[in-house]
């Protein structure tokens, strides 16, 4: 007991952040007046805060933002302007994405995935990778949306006594006309620097264009073998990095599947499967990276990535319930449409144009019908076109053991003993969150009462940085340990049970 005690007193609550870049921001609204403009969710200690936001930049679904790990600056984008955290235009930051449709217009760009942020580790600029978009196209392919151009812009958010400068903007980066929207990027498995994944329009043809802290180098242009077609929908690289997913209304490729080469940067071993008739084309991965959800404007499914013959796996999740709400004089359906995994752990799925309120998977690790999927259960306060954020995750850090682990790069914080962890609330009912550094390998979870015995133990996820737990049924009052193990290196912490009679 003498031995626990000073165990106890040993913990101390950690102060630093688990991560230097944060995406907790999402800003939606198409118009800068209420009813149509200024819906911020922003999510803080795994809690969602909605509120109104008013700010002059529109969103027409296109949407990537991003802060230091405090919070002191937050810059975000909708592809056609950047705009700081007090909403003020940074200097020469207007004017992004010529030749487009809608060229030196705050309105933004119409797709989601067409712009997002890129940073360095102890770097101050960072990089804004946007294409600009046509909503029509030549013969044969007849007005299908397309991009014309790729674009670098570099931005100081620090400069200008902290207002922000975009340093270069408009940098050309030579492709041929690609998909609309669909810029995926991902870490380099040296844990620094990036891979931008763009497809050319209407061919089997990808480009993997490396990202360093002080170049954006030529596209290497590759053939994966996939059917040459014209492609909506959404594209997105699961959490840990391995797997590569996009779902489009295309009756004969729809749902495509690839295996990430971190290294190479290339897309690898493809798969496709039919799903449904109806329109098509919004997904998302799951925390744990296990599960891919994929949606048509009324049905809701889930596929298990760690299943040998994933497209078998496919489970029902839900049907559309036919929810409407009256607007603008009309009566309009809550359809299924964009996906985005957000920092809490959840996936929130928009309405079709103009609505308020929003579709959530609360919890997505959990095979069918466990993932908890609720139609139109969060209202937000304005109306919303469709935007979400450009999916990345800003976490991923080296691949220890892949050919080009050559730099160090994140080694410390993917071994480092310290894993930062935080529990919050705490003194907490039972139901708490933990929050640490992600590990690229899996954990275990163990709470100890005070006379030192096993009372709780959970798996782990690697890449995760955030895990949720409903232990009132478990624990007493009283306190506890609660132990997060990943191989060899353990951080404890003390958490106090209080459950009101």
């Amino acid at each position: 007991m003498k031995n626990l005690l000073v165990l106890f007193l040993f913990f101390v609550v950690s102060n630093f952040a688990f991560a230097q870049y944060k995406n907790n921001k999402w800003l939606m609204g198409y118009e800068n007046t209420v009813p149509f403009g200024g819906t911020k969710i922003e999510f803080v200690n795994n809690q969602r805060t909605v509120s109104l936001d008013p700010r002059s930049m529109w969103f027409s679904a296109c949407y990537t933002g991003i802060s230091d790990k405090n919070d002191n600056w937050f810059v975000y984008s909708n592809g056609t302007a950047v705009c700081n955290k007090n909403h003020d235009t940074l200097i020469n930051g207007n004017g992004l994405s010529p030749g487009g449709d809608r060229f030196g217009s705050l309105y933004g760009l119409q797709i989601p995935g067409q712009a997002v942020f890129l940073p360095f580790e102890n770097e101050n600029n960072l990089y804004l990778i946007h294409q600009n978009s046509k909503t029509t196209s030549p013969i044969p392919f007849g007005n299908q949306p397309h991009s014309l151009n790729l674009f670098y812009s570099i931005i100081d958010p620090l400069a200008n006594s902290g207002q922000g400068i975009i340093v270069s903007k408009n940098n050309l980066i030579p492709t041929d006309t690609s998909d609309i929207g669909k810029i995926t990027p991902i870490r380099h498995a040296n844990g620094r620097d990036w891979w931008v994944l763009t497809k050319r329009f209407y061919n089997d043809l990808y480009y993997s264009i490396l990202v360093t802290p002080d170049s954006v180098f030529s596209p290497q242009a590759y053939s994966p073998g996939s059917i040459p077609t014209v492609r909506g929908g959404q594209a997105c690289i699961s959490p840990n990095g391995k797997h590569y997913a996009s779902f489009s209304n295309i009756p004969t490729e729809q749902l495509i599947l690839f295996d990430v080469n971190r290294c190479s940067g290339r897309l690898e071993n493809y798969r496709q499967k039919f799903i449904t008739n109806q329109i098509a084309g919004f997904l998302s991965f799951s925390p744990n990276s296990r599960y891919l959800y994929i949606s048509s404007i009324d049905t809701l499914w889930q596929f298990d990535m760690d299943a040998p013959d994933i497209f078998a796996s496919q489970t029902f999740i839900a049907a559309y319930d036919g929810f409407t709400v009256e607007q603008f004089g009309q009566t309009s359906a809550t359809i299924f449409i964009n996906h985005w995994l957000a920092p809490d752990g959840k996936i929130y799925i928009t309405s079709n144009v103009s609505t308020r309120i929003l579709h959530v998977i609360n919890n997505p690790d959990m095979p069918g019908q466990l993932c908890n999927f609720q139609q139109h259960s969060v209202d937000i306060p304005t109306y919303n076109l469709n935007t979400v954020p450009t999916p990345i995750n800003y976490d991923l850090k080296q691949e220890p053991g892949s050919p080009c682990d050559t730099l160090g790069v994140g080694l410390q914080q993917l071994k480092i003993k310290d894993l930062e962890l935080q529990i919050f609330p705490n003194p907490s009912t039972g139901r708490f969150s933990m929050e640490y550094l992600p590990q690229a390998k899996s954990g275990m979870l163990y709470v100890y009462d005070m006379a030192g015995k096993e009372v709780y133990r959970e798996y782990v996820s690697p890449y995760t940085s955030i895990k949720n737990l409903d232990l009132s049924a478990k624990l007493n009052n009283g306190m506890y340990a609660l132990s997060l193990v990943f191989g060899q290196e353990r951080e404890t912490k003390t958490i106090v049970i209080e459950k009101s009679n």
